[in-house]
């Protein structure tokens, strides 16, 4: 005669046949999830890679745009009037719609 858990257990297992598994088969899901693992871990220490490149990329430009403004200081006084003029008019224009 069976007792109540067991019944419970066969019943669940009945309902549930991925409940019933093997050695082998525990064994190939844990590899599975190490390789989702290792495949997150490359994901990320690529984009750390392209990250840092890309803020040395940034750094490198703002120091290219700096000699620049140091070399024409009047030219990028005029450059600048001549943006905050633009964005005025823009916010006019938007602002009479």
């Amino acid at each position: 005669m069976a007792t109540r858990p067991k019944l419970a257990y066969q019943k669940a297992l009945a309902d549930n046949p991925k409940l019933k598994s093997n050695v082998f088969s525990r064994m190939m899901q844990k590899r599975k999830i190490r390789k989702e693992y290792a495949k997150a871990a490359r994901e990320a220490k690529k984009a750390a890679h392209r990250t840092k490149k890309a803020g040395s990329f940034i750094v490198r430009t703002a120091k290219a745009i700096g000699k620049v403004v140091l070399r024409n200081p009047k030219t990028m006084i005029v450059l600048s009037i001549i943006g905050f003029l633009v964005i005025i008019m823009m916010g006019l224009f938007v602002s009479v719609k």
